[in-house]
């Protein structure tokens, strides 16, 4: 007996996929769509954070949504379009074919990829929502930040050295760790010049003051919930004079931020002192330093919001978080703070984990109110 290289679904599973929105994460298109069409809509997903494309489903606002193919050599024209001229190629873009009704359809997985991907036309597409966003110059160098293909962080800026030698925090560093040559020798040795200017991930990590160059810093608001009406519905307001910015070089940005947030989170509720330091240290680690933002926190009486600007990077997505091979987006900064870390010898008292143990240590802290958001 043949085997058949089809799926078949049953009603309920159809309804569902139906029921899936046309948005960030799915896509619906009809058979008779061109080639081109159908890598447009693969490329839109493979530069945004993936998703599955239903090839042989039309849109929302058809009455009648099935038209697959006939046969599943018939939809090998849809396969062909997706694995043919669009550049670079994407790694484990996956297909299958479903059978409904006698029809097939084609469904698409798309991963987010590590890399910037272009139509056979050189259209470089990104998704959101529903929409299809074309990209160009500017937005094209932000992808290319945003997916680690490029990194903020070994731009240079035309500064002065002497901000360098004058830094308080830096003199000490080179003392914690023993490092008997100029700070200009340690800049270079380690790499953190180029062309005799520093690299940005210098400053974030050595200067006293950072933000005066990069708003890096952290910010920290305490809000509480009031209720207004009978039914104990609660608005958000406020406190007023708890409205905290830190700054300075990451390891104050993280210890200090620390510290200030136990000092203002309401005594009644408990949370784990490794889930909130864990949280702190990947924002400030993973954060996009090209977005000119702070890091925000928002304590509330019933959770802490963390807020590190730039999105997921290097194929990272919400849903893969857990078990997605480790990514830096900023490696400099990470082997920099790596290092300070390893000065402590009490392993609870580092201010972060090994490469892609993070993550792990917050979900594993059964913290479930704490809320770190990557936009």
């Amino acid at each position: 007996m043949t085997k058949n290289n089809y799926r078949k679904i049953t009603n309920k599973e159809f309804d569902q996929i139906l029921r899936n929105d046309e948005g960030d994460y799915t896509d619906f298109i009809s058979s008779e769509a061109r080639g081109a069409r159908i890598q447009e809509k693969i490329v839109e997903f493979a530069n945004s954070e993936g998703g599955s494309l239903y090839v042989g489903i039309k849109d929302r606002k058809e009455k009648v949504r099935l038209d697959g193919f006939d046969t599943v050599e018939d939809a090998t024209k849809a396969i062909d379009a997706a694995y043919r001229d669009i550049k670079p190629r994407i790694d484990n873009l996956e297909h299958e074919f479903l059978m409904f009704n006698k029809r097939i359809v084609a469904k698409f997985t798309v991963p987010s990829s590590t890399r910037i991907h272009q139509t056979a036309a050189g259209e470089t597409l990104a998704r959101r929502g529903a929409k299809r966003i074309a990209l160009k110059g500017d937005d094209i160098k932000i992808l290319k930040y945003k997916k680690g293909v490029d990194r903020y962080e070994d731009q240079v800026k035309n500064i002065d050295l002497d901000l360098f030698r004058d830094s308080k925090y830096f003199t000490n560093f080179l003392k914690r760790i023993q490092f008997s040559g100029s700070k200009e020798e340690y800049l270079k040795k380690n790499n953190y010049i180029f062309n005799n200017k520093p690299r940005i991930a210098a400053m974030l990590c050595f200067l006293d003051t950072p933000q005066s160059i990069i708003k890096s810093g952290v910010k920290i608001i305490r809000y509480e919930h009031q209720k207004y009406s009978r039914k104990s519905a609660y608005r958000r307001e406020r406190v007023g004079n708890e409205d905290f910015t830190i700054e300075g070089p990451i390891e104050i940005l993280i210890r200090e931020s620390v510290k200030k947030i136990y000092e203002i989170i309401p005594k009644y509720i408990k949370y784990p002192k490794e889930a909130i330091l864990e949280s702190l240290a990947n924002a400030v680690l993973h954060r996009d330093y090209y977005i000119q933002n702070e890091i925000q926190v928002k304590i509330y009486d019933n959770r802490i919001e963390i807020i590190s600007p730039g999105g997921f990077a290097g194929g990272i997505t919400a849903k893969n978080i857990l078990t997605y091979e480790r990514f830096a987006r900023n490696p400099i900064i990470f082997r920099t703070l790596f290092r300070i870390s390893s000065l402590e010898k009490r392993k609870q008292d580092r201010l972060n984990q090994d490469q892609g143990e993070g993550i792990k240590t917050i979900w594993n802290s059964n913290c479930i109110k704490l809320q770190v958001l990557i936009l």
